[in-house]
């Protein structure tokens, strides 16, 4: 589906999303099931934070005092909603 999309000129992310259908109209096999898990949890998921970290540049955060304000009201707002 991958090659097609591409060939296609289409986003890749749709062709994903067109095989996830196809699997949850079929029904997921379970082996499938934990080898999914497996590699979005232990490979895709750490990937994800790591590359998300390392594209962080922490000097532009100091030049827009706004969103740390905007960051902590939303922290701060997230604690009081799970403490209720």
């Amino acid at each position: 589906l991958a090659a097609l999309a591409a060939f296609t000129h289409v986003s890749i992310m749709l062709a994903g999303f067109a095989f996830g259908l196809a699997v949850a109209a079929v029904g997921e096999p379970r082996r499938l099931a934990h080898q999914l898990f497996a590699v979005s949890d232990g490979f895709l998921g750490p990937v994800f934070f790591v590359w998300l970290g390392a594209s962080l540049d922490l000097s532009e955060l100091g030049s827009h005092p706004q969103m740390i304000a905007l960051g902590v009201s939303l922290g701060v707002g997230t604690l009081l909603i799970h403490g209720a």
